[in-house]
């Protein structure tokens, strides 16, 4: 289920909101293509860190300085409203289900930081490995601390998951692991047209090139444990609105929607094949060198992975694992209506190809990308390597990820888009702390796994500043001096001007970095200054995106995009404004303001606007849970509306205000439900909240580290330190019940102790 979450994903909301916009640009007149990828769901990322080009100086390819104007040449004419509508319905059916939360909403997708330093640039001149993966913050914690110990033959020790064999994330005597997801493309939707079929087993046939092809039906039967009998394991069959079987259309895969018409959907997933990923994770176990790690990596199938490795004899090493289908259409060298992203045509032309040159221990059934051609550095030249869920190989930061080619021919494609923040925000450390011939210390290591600067705000508040400094000038625009002149625009700037783009709680109830082993202390003036700020920013960016591209997108009732793919438009905009004067490639004009004629003046009041109507929403009704209406600057602590929610898995809420199955709460804002910490939207030390929040609970967050890693590689073994959110056991009466969730808030750590009581081997 964790590999599914990890990997599974639906093309649906991209394709409604390009067809929409396509729509919208016929009736409106702009157009609809350029405004889906040029200028909204843009694929180039936030910032431009690239795993492989930052490791070894290559660079990675640059973005576009402006708009081309060209959008790709699509066919959609295949493309049916049933097929739209098919899709709007599925996602409506599927959206309360937990497992599927991340397949239907990108903003809850799992993400990972990882990073290696090699001796050469360490304070001890051992290599450093870092590591933390996120997922739902839950109780019991999703990963559960492991030592396996055979006399001679193994000796690990790190975290895993309840039920399955072996140590996911860990170490051993001589090598140390981590892994980041890469969101590699291995699910395909397919557009289906279903006629009846008398010689079908299931009545009917999928068209395929103009012939018919029968659609394979598989029994289905779920039972369910009867409640309230006092019958143990007493299971019963469940009729009531299950169907009796899953409908397969064999070259692509099951159905999941299906109109009277015979229009249909179907889905391909590498999943849905036997894999190999436990024997991967057995082999991890036991290696002892980059070899037998590679090795092991060739079982990995499903579940797309960046895996960081470090060694005792100093090899550090950046891996991409996991099957990757090979699609038709690429190979020819082309696209064959939409790509694969999107809904696809399943009538002809978007295949995955059936495999000819199976790879070693490949599982799937279709071509796929030789191992070879699987981003990966080995003891980059620049001596340390970064991911964080970004562009690996630098190929989508020119806002194209169908443009670089295969050495053998065809396009190389992994993915539409990645994660541009917080590896932007690692790398931009790391290479502060090598500068001028610096080291790095484990010490070092956790303080960037607990870093809480914003970088999206290094690059808008500038931009600000610059505002109000306009709004200044002899001549200004009048709407844009009596913004500028707005006593409380001037007082936000003024802290916002002084602001190091840290994000403390600012509060005594607040878990910080800077707090030890799980205890509060008072904040200094700084912390509240930063926090203060924190605060102010966050709201401003909401209300910026509100004014600026929601604004336009909500009057055209058109879908929004993801937050990360707005904000890294928006940094286009603003840093090409001289250029498009702020409007996109589509011709749409995002910075609306009816009454200035000048566009420089219309940015500039935009970005002051959104200032202003950030501070009043701080001090509305709506926020008084948490600053009590209040237009005090000062009172605006980013405690009171960052917190952390954690979840049990019987479905309850934890440490909310009163007590949690009779125990006492945690430290918490009187009448506010969740935990204050330190961190915000994409931080290094992951606390991601909804960028687009206006509400006084919309900025808590319910995921992120689910365990903290940093290995140092000495030559006599690997010293590991880690820490989870919580405990591993879900009975609150248990002393391991949260029993390492307070040093988990504070960032703080235990070490990782393998193994050595003396049990038989057939034992472990």
């Amino acid at each position: 289920l964790i590999a599914f979450s990890l990997s599974f994903d639906l093309d649906i909301d991209p394709t409604v909101a390009l067809i929409s916009y396509q729509t919208a640009g016929k009736i409106v007149g702009f157009d609809g293509s350029a405004l889906f990828f040029n200028d909204t769901w843009r694929v180039a990322p936030f910032s431009k860190a690239a795993t492989i080009p930052d490791a070894t100086g290559s660079g990675g390819q640059a973005p576009s300085p402006v708009p081309t104007g060209e959008a790709p040449a699509l066919h959609v004419e295949w493309l049916r409203p049933e097929t739209i509508e098919l899709a709007r319905e599925y996602v409506e059916k599927i959206r309360d289900i937990p497992a599927l939360a991340s397949v239907i909403d990108s903003e809850k997708h799992a993400g990972s930081n990882e990073w290696a330093i090699a001796g050469r640039n360490t304070a001890s001149g051992n290599a450093l490995i870092a590591n933390d993966p996120h997922l739902s913050l839950v109780t019991p914690a999703n990963f559960y601390p492991i030592s396996l110990r055979v006399p001679g033959r193994l000796n690990v020790a790190g975290m895993g998951f309840p039920g399955a064999p072996s140590v996911i994330q860990g170490q051993n005597e001589r090598i140390a692991w981590g892994s980041t997801v890469h969101p590699m493309d291995v699910t395909d939707l397919y557009q289906e047209q279903l006629v009846p079929e008398a010689t079908s087993p299931s009545g009917f046939a999928s068209i395929y090139k103009g012939a018919k092809e029968n659609v394979i039906p598989i029994p289905l039967a779920f039972r369910i444990n009867a409640t309230g009998d006092g019958v143990k394991d007493n299971l019963v069959p469940v009729t009531a609105g299950v169907p009796q079987a899953a409908l397969i259309v064999p070259r692509h895969g099951p159905i999941i929607q299906l109109d009277k018409s015979g229009v249909a959907i179907s889905v391909q997933y590498v999943g849905f094949y036997p894999t190999h990923e436990l024997e991967a994770f057995m082999l991890i176990d036991r290696a002892k060198n980059v070899d037998d790690f590679k090795n092991a990596l060739q079982f990995f199938d499903v579940g797309s992975q960046n895996f960081a490795y470090a060694d005792v004899d100093g090899n550090i090493a950046y891996f991409t694992s996991g099957e990757l289908p090979l699609r038709e259409d690429l190979q020819a060298g082309t696209v064959a209506g939409l790509p694969p992203y999107f809904i696809r045509n399943g009538q002809g032309g978007n295949e995955w190809l059936p495999v000819k040159t199976p790879q070693p221990n490949q599982a799937i059934p279709f071509e796929i990308l030789p191992y070879s051609e699987m981003p990966q550095v080995l003891n980059p030249s620049n001596g340390w390597f970064v991911n964080g869920n970004n562009d690996p190989t630098g190929h989508t930061l020119d806002n194209d990820p169908l443009n670089v080619k295969r050495p053998g021919g065809g396009i190389l494609y992994l993915n539409p888009g990645y994660d541009g923040i917080r590896a932007g925000r690692i790398t931009q450390l790391v290479r502060q702390k090598l500068s001028g011939g610096g080291k790095i210390s484990v010490d070092d290591m956790k303080a960037i796994q607990a870093d809480t600067v914003l970088l999206d705000a290094q690059v808008f508040v500038p931009f600000i500043i610059a505002a109000m400094n306009n709004s200044k000038a002899i001549g200004a625009n009048p709407t844009l001096a009596a913004l500028g002149g707005d006593p409380a625009i001037g007082a936000a700037i003024a802290r916002l001007a002084k602001w190091d783009f840290s994000t403390p709680t600012g509060i005594a109830e607040g878990y910080d970095a800077s707090d030890v082993n799980g205890a509060l202390s008072q904040p200094s003036q700084t912390e509240i200054d930063n926090s203060v700020a924190a605060t102010i920013y966050s709201a401003w960016r909401s209300k910026f995106m509100a004014n600026t591209i929601d604004a336009v997108l909500s009057a055209l009732t058109v879908p929004l995009p993801p937050a990360q793919q707005e904000l890294s438009s928006l940094r286009f905009q603003l840093e090409n404004y001289a250029t498009t004067g702020g409007r996109g490639a589509s011709g749409v004009n995002f910075f609306n303001v009816p009454s200035v004629s000048e566009a420089a003046a219309r940015r500039d009041v935009v970005i002051l606007k959104s200032l202003g109507d950030a501070l009043a929403m701080l001090s509305s009704d709506a926020f008084s849970a948490a600053f009590n209406k209040s237009a005090n600057l000062g009172d605006y602590r980013w405690g009171k509306l960052h917190r952390v929610v954690f979840s049990h898995l019987m479905g309850q809420a934890l440490f909310s205000p009163g007590a949690l199955f009779g125990l006492p709460p945690l430290p918490s804002v009187a009448g506010l439900p969740g935990v204050s910490v330190d961190g915000g939207y994409s931080t290094v030390d992951a606390a991601t909240h909804n960028a687009r929040a206006s509400t006084v609970n919309g900025f808590m967050f319910g995921s992120g580290p689910n365990r903290r890693y940093v290995g140092e590689m000495r030559r006599d073994g690997t010293v590991g330190q880690s820490s989870l959110p919580g405990g591993v056991s879900g009975m609150p009466t248990s002393p391991w019940f949260t029993n390492l969730l307070m040093i988990w808030l504070t960032n703080d750590t235990f070490a990782v102790v393998p193994d050595t009581s003396p049990r038989l081997p057939f034992l472990h």
